[in-house]
């Protein structure tokens, strides 16, 4: 588990996990969320579970900024694999 701030503008890049379910809380702040072939615009309280080979993706906006909490159900991070697909 972990939190990941964006600043305006920015992309984290589509990708999954083939090891591992993922779950998003927006902590502040908003960002548009890619999950397989739909968007999500996010905000403040939303909370975004990515089963595991679901493929995602953050970017924020011009006037956006975001802090996200990201948390695996898998408890030991060197067994959670990432393929990018950006």
């Amino acid at each position: 588990m972990g939190v990941y701030c964006m600043e305006p503008n920015q992309l984290h890049p589509l990708h999954y996990h083939s090891s591992g379910a993922e779950l998003y809380y927006i902590i502040e702040g908003s960002c548009a969320i890619t999950v397989d072939d739909d968007e999500v615009a996010a905000e403040a309280g939303t909370a975004i579970y990515l089963p595991e080979g679901t493929k995602h993706a953050v970017r924020t906006g011009p006037n956006e900024s975001v802090t996200i909490l990201w948390v695996f159900d898998e408890g030991d991070s060197e067994r959670i694999t990432t393929t990018w697909l950006e």
